[in-house]
């Protein structure tokens, strides 16, 4: 099959990916912007200017896109607009986030009641049974499943609240560091200060 002009998809390529009219409207800078009818580089794909590529892609919408994050990342649209299909997905839901996260672990609804029911509804670590404003956490040995937030799930350790979770993260596991910590904290917890 033969290739097609990159900007009006209706005719043969004849040079650089254009047809010979969209090579000479390229040329002579007469390309537009689909949106605002102003001239747009020419590439495969970009049916827009820059400052319209940067508006929010909802029909009628003329709010600039969300800021945070990155291209790849694929804001498309204004933070209204992204708040709302953002509800719509089910992500503002506790129970929908936990399920997902229980997913994300290799583990069932069930299992991850049945390892919480025997913690005694409490932190493994520190046995509280409030999991502060992070919520439980599920932990597993990163030297089984390195990759950040997945798991097989035969190598889960526990759930955790969220400090404790934090708190073995930030000394990587480190049995040694955590000691010396202890012997640092015991060292000085009589001392004048």
């Amino acid at each position: 099959m033969a290739a097609m002009c990159s900007v009006c998809q209706e005719r043969l390529v004849l040079a650089k990916g254009f047809c010979s009219r969209c090579y000479q409207r390229n040329r002579n800078g007469s390309l537009r912007c689909r949106k605002c009818g102003a001239p747009k580089e020419a590439r495969k794909g970009n049916h827009y200017c820059v400052a319209c590529r940067m508006l929010c892609t909802a029909p009628g919408c003329t709010q600039p896109r969300r800021t945070e994050g990155t291209w790849s990342h694929g804001y498309a649209m204004c933070a209204p607009h992204y708040r709302e299909q953002h509800r719509a997905t089910g992500w503002g839901d506790p129970a929908y986030r936990r399920a997902n996260k229980v997913r994300q672990y290799g583990l069932t609804a069930e299992r991850y009641a049945e390892i919480l029911r025997s913690q005694n509804e409490a932190c493994a670590v520190c046995r509280r049974a409030d999991p502060g404003p992070m919520g439980w956490t599920i932990d597993h040995d990163h030297a089984c499943c390195p990759s950040r937030g997945r798991a097989c799930g035969s190598c889960i350790r526990g759930i955790l609240c969220g400090q404790c979770n934090t708190a073995l993260g930030m000394v990587r596991d480190d049995e040694d560091r955590l000691l010396a910590m202890v012997e640092y904290l015991r060292r000085f917890r009589g001392a004048d200060r």
